[in-house]
């Protein structure tokens, strides 16, 4: 009687929160912004799994299977869809910024193309792999799902594409490929021509620096000079104006720009690493620990600061750069970017990633229909094509396409997964390992004190992968 009781409640939960492209005119939201101090902007601490008897009750879940597999080989993939396939709708679950009103104009442009409608189910992000794993266990799955660097927890809801489409084909990225491929099987996707990918870079207030004649990060990086020492010099330089901020580079991106991110993750082993008290872990905190002791940065100050156009640098990702993301207020022709600095004392250095993927549903009703969209929606050419602006300016677009893309495909790019790990805690990853005013002196034990918390939760994060 309690296992029917859940499934109604799981049900009428799911019929609330269904809504389709039309009724999502009024959600202007984009990710939650993950910062404590920043609660009006949305903060929530993600519940970090699933419900056990719930992922019992859906088993293996898998309804893909040969016949569902589809050819995106051609020219125009979309030029020959399968009659089957005419009329039938892909429900995508997601939260906020894939349903905003600007992106209706792309779905309606594939469905025009494909004869395949798309309906945005909104799930609030704080729950989302729990509320989904209930509409699955309810008969009432969604066919796709976006995992924002919980892949490890969320694979348990996912089922295998390599029956539905080649993973070999080049516009697929093979970096979230190989993660997300766990005993021959592969579970999740994205694509470097899109506008979804977890990719961090560095952004600057570019009129700041024009308007009190201070070398930019533009400046350094086209001499080839962009380097962490003068990075931390473009913050200096800004600071000593007054009533300005020089930015701030999180101390995680740094290290696993360094190559040791606090948290790693192989994907030959399927096994995550704790790395926090290792010597460029370190490095990167000193390195934090140093902008904090010349007020370079204030904790708290975040996002609302660099809008109102008194910091100078700051590290962003693409949402970043985006219409309705993180720097939505500032103005449009002041947002500019560099890849993230090429060295530190002397030691190469690399571009950072955040986790961000694509992929079917376990029980999912439509998966063919799924994987046709997935290309449409991984592919920035039908954004420009349905006149939708993206970017806040093309000068970022340019550099994100034409710099940055390009530049991580031929050197690569680290990742981390110390966000990973702390939304599993049910942590803020900014504000887990705080680093306050008294700076370098404190960063030896501040970091040996995390060290346990962190064994525990990244070896069951592994165990969820075995």
């Amino acid at each position: 009687m309690k296992k029917q009781i859940s499934k109604i409640l799981a049900l009428l939960l799911t019929f609330a929160m269904v809504f389709t492209l039309s009724a999502c005119g009024g959600d202007k939201g984009g990710e939650v912004l993950d910062f404590g101090d920043e609660k009006g902007d949305g903060f929530e601490v993600p519940e970090k799994e699933a419900n056990s008897e719930l992922l019992n009750q859906i088993g293996s879940g898998v309804t893909i299977t040969d016949d569902d597999k589809v050819d995106l080989s051609s020219t125009d993939p979309f030029a020959n869809i399968p009659k089957r396939l005419k009329g039938t709708t892909v429900t995508f679950a997601c939260w906020g910024d894939e349903g905003h009103d600007k992106y209706q104009k792309v779905y309606k442009e594939f469905t025009k193309k494909t004869g395949i409608k798309v309906q945005i189910r909104n799930v609030d992000q704080s729950s989302y792999v729990a509320t989904v794993t209930q509409q699955i266990a309810a008969g009432n799955a969604p066919d796709l799902l976006v995992d924002v660097y919980n892949f490890a927890t969320q694979i348990e809801i996912l089922q295998p594409l390599q029956n539905l489409i080649d993973l070999k084909d080049p516009f697929w990225d093979p970096n979230i490929i190989k993660i997300s491929t766990i005993k021959g099987n592969t579970y999740e996707v994205n694509s470097n021509k899109s506008c979804w990918q977890g990719h961090q870079f560095i952004v600057y207030n570019k009129k700041l620096f024009a308007t009190h004649s201070i070398m930019s990060p533009g400046d350094y990086y086209k001499r080839g000079q962009w380097t962490y020492e003068n990075a931390l010099k473009c913050m200096r330089d800004i600071t000593k104006i007054s009533g300005n901020y020089g930015g701030v580079i999180m101390p995680d991106l740094v290290a696993a720009s360094m190559g040791t991110p606090i948290v790693s993750y192989d994907p030959a082993t399927s096994r995550f690493t704790n790395n926090i008290t290792a010597a460029n872990v370190l490095s990167a905190y000193q390195f934090y620990a140093t902008i904090k002791e010349e007020k370079i940065w204030e904790t708290g100050m975040w996002y609302t600061h660099f809008n109102n156009g008194n910091v100078g640098v700051y590290d962003g990702n693409v949402y970043s750069i985006k219409f309705n993301g993180r720097f939505s207020t500032i103005e449009d022709s002041a947002l500019a970017a560099v890849p993230f600095p090429s060295s530190y004392q002397g030691k190469p250095t690399k571009q950072v990633g955040l986790y961000r993927g694509y992929g079917i549903a376990k029980n999912a009703k439509n998966p063919s229909g799924a994987a046709y969209f997935l290309r449409w929606f991984l592919d920035y050419s039908k954004y420009e094509e349905a006149g939708v602006k993206v970017y806040k300016n093309d000068a970022v677009k340019d550099f994100y396409y034409n710099t940055y893309v390009p530049l991580i495909e031929k050197e690569g790019i680290n990742y981390s997964f110390y966000d990973t790990a702390c939304s599993y805690m049910n942590k803020d990853s900014n504000t887990f390992i705080m680093v306050d005013d008294s700076g370098k002196a404190q960063i030896n034990g501040l970091l040996d004190s995390k060290k346990n918390e962190l064994d525990s939760a990244v070896e069951s994060l592994s165990s969820k992968l075995k």
